[in-house]
């Protein structure tokens, strides 16, 4: 974490090209969604291209001291459950890569 929060620039160069991607994505589908005959998959389709691009603005809004703070700030109020969190998020990350 501290590497990034050292480096925002690096960091916010990702979230915005990731952020750009995901908008153009959408863009497509959109598109797409416009140029076909049947009502309801043009619908579906409209409905992820939407959905795509508020998950880009929120990657474009993230901002990741603030998470950090955020974060930090839950650890500080709730440590005994911070700590099952991240033992059960371990266990299952251990489990995963065992498998793989």
């Amino acid at each position: 974490m501290e590497g990034i929060s050292n480096n925002p620039s690096k960091f916010d160069k990702v979230k915005h090209s990731l952020a750009d991607r995901i908008h153009n994505a959408a863009d497509s589908m959109r598109r797409k969604s416009d140029s076909m005959e049947n009502g309801s998959i043009s619908n579906y389709g409209h409905q992820a291209s939407s959905f795509l691009d508020r998950s880009a603005e929120y990657i474009h809004d993230f901002d990741i001291q603030r998470a950090d703070a955020q974060i930090r700030h839950e650890i500080q109020i709730n440590p005994g459950r911070s700590l099952l969190v991240a033992a059960a998020v371990g266990l299952l990350l251990g489990i995963w890569l065992r498998r793989r």
